[in-house]
């Protein structure tokens, strides 16, 4: 691999090798043996490669490993008021500085080859050479802020930021427009913009955070509710505590499940859908054959919850998997 393709922390993609096969003895332990027999009711399915399958694991590839979102982040500054001039600032007050730095890191763009960016350009800095990133175990939520964004000449309307921001479902206004009343659910348009949560700075040590829901039925969510008066010590916290909640009810409404389903989950529904589609295809498939036999047992419980995690591994994104050199 040359340069170009090392990410942030030093680390190259190779192909998986003996590790699948060591996993794969552990997962036919777990199983009860490994022998395809009742005792096991989730014994690993070899499967020959086909157009069929080299799709199903590239859909299993975009799904990843990580709760995934995006929050625009919009700067409003003295007398501002509409979507054109918003879009169109390209710095901020201190306060409005201070603040982006509680909300998260800033990371170069172009050293996350292979990192979910939500949609930024990581090769030629059309969308910035960097981007605010918020990355806990186990989640990666990037924000959206235009004035880390070029002005592109011959773009009065800023579609290029907009493109971005329009399509977010949550998000964060800072507000210094020194208005009384400024609609700040209007800035964005679009079908999207489920919540607007509306920061005004009341003096250097608090500010208040406003939430506004655009979709009535949306699902409860917290920290806060309506509004608060928040000190600008703990400000990027709640606000971003606030946004990732106030995503998740979005997701959960926008996708009319109710709830929204963490990414193993989907891709444990993946990998189950696959190895039924290949059961089925096989030359004297049964019924019975296509569903596990149920165990009562802890203990056999137990091992068959541990071969459905080894199996996962086993099937993780082949580009993100990794080794140092």
């Amino acid at each position: 691999h040359g340069k170009s393709d090392r990410g942030a922390a030093g680390l190259s993609p190779t192909r998986p090798t003996d590790a699948d096969a060591h996993l794969l003895q552990l997962a036919l332990t777990a199983s009860g043996g490994g022998d395809g027999g009742p005792a096991s009711g989730q014994a690993p399915l070899p499967l020959p490669w086909s157009d069929s399958l080299d799709r199903s694991l590239s859909v299993l590839d975009r799904t990843l490993c990580q709760h995934t979102l995006k929050v625009a982040v919009l700067y409003v500054g003295p007398g501002q008021s509409t979507a054109r001039e918003v879009l169109g600032n390209q710095s901020g007050s201190r306060g409005y500085r201070e603040f982006l730095s509680s909300l998260g890191h800033v990371l170069p763009l172009r050293g996350c080859v292979e990192e979910y960016t939500g949609g930024l350009d990581r090769f030629s800095d059309a969308d910035g050479t960097h981007a605010l990133f918020y990355r806990p175990p186990g989640t990666v939520l990037v924000f959206h802020v235009p004035t880390m964004m070029p002005n592109v000449p011959g773009d009065p309307d800023f579609t290029c930021k907009s493109r971005h921001v329009g399509n977010d479902l949550v998000s964060i206004v800072y507000n210094e427009s020194g208005l009384d009343s400024l609609n700040a659910h209007s800035l964005i348009a679009g079908a999207f913009n489920f919540v607007t949560i509306t920061v005004t700075p009341l003096c250097d040590t608090v500010a208040q955070v406003t939430v506004r829901r655009n979709r009535p039925a949306l699902p409860d969510f917290g920290p806060v509710c309506k509004s608060h008066v928040v000190s600008t010590a703990a400000l990027g916290a709640v606000v971003r505590a606030t946004a990732l909640s106030a995503n998740e009810a979005a997701v959960s409404l926008a996708e009319g499940d109710g709830a929204a389903s963490s990414p193993w989950e989907k891709r444990l529904s993946l990998l189950r859908k696959l190895r039924a589609r290949e059961r089925q295809a096989r030359p004297g498939h049964t019924q019975a054959e296509a569903e596990p036999t149920t165990i009562d047992s802890p203990r056999t419980g137990a091992a068959r919850e541990a071969l459905s995690g080894m199996m996962a591994m086993l099937r993780k994104p082949r580009a993100t998997a990794l080794r140092r050199e």
